[in-house]
């Protein structure tokens, strides 16, 4: 009777051994086929990318330097309606009534064109900003889909601390902004 129990313990502790190797095993498989199939995930910032961006900097002064030029235009141009304006107020006294709505009329046509031209220049300046804006984000998305597909990502999301993009909270080993931000600026 005690050598059959000490099979039955044998043959229960082999059991259990093979039944322990076998579930290693499996975990081990398991494991492999997880990582495997694991997504690469990288979170952008793009402001960051945006702040860091050479062809910004240089795209963002060109338009200063236009507003500038524009400014002065028009503020030659004020100065010249203030001019006609005070030789109007100076010759008042002295005009014919007809010569007086006359020089009226030409004063409000002018005051009119110069509100209208400084509408036009603040249109144009905003419509080009927007045009620049683009072509940098059109840029920086480039860089992220080169970086994504050439180190295999399969998600990369735009992450920003100052306005609400759908991130709540993400790793920093995820933030892949330097990688973008040195991508973009090798970019021609």
């Amino acid at each position: 009777m005690r050598m059959r129990t000490t099979s039955l313990v044998a043959v229960a502790l082999l059991f259990a051994g093979y039944t322990l190797v076998n579930v290693c095993v499996t975990s081990a498989q398991t494991n492999a086929a997880d990582s495997a199939r694991a997504y690469k995930i990288g979170i952008v910032e793009v402001q960051a990318v945006m702040d860091g961006y050479g062809k910004r900097k240089t795209e963002v002064g060109k338009l200063e330097q236009e507003a500038e030029k524009s400014n002065k235009e028009i503020e030659a141009l004020q100065n010249s309606f203030q001019k006609e304006l005070d030789q109007y107020k100076q010759d008042q006294a002295n005009l014919s009534d007809t010569d007086r709505l006359e020089r009226q009329e030409g004063l409000d046509r002018q005051k009119f064109a110069l509100e209208m031209e400084i509408r036009q220049r603040e249109a144009s300046l905003e419509r080009k900003k927007l045009s620049v804006k683009k072509m940098l984000l059109d840029d920086i998305v480039k860089a992220v889909s080169q970086v994504g597909s050439e180190e295999n990502y399969h998600l990369i999301l735009e992450a920003d601390a100052e306005t609400r993009t759908g991130v709540l909270f993400y790793s920093t080993t995820l933030n892949m902004t330097q990688k973008v931000i040195d991508r973009v600026n090798k970019q021609k």
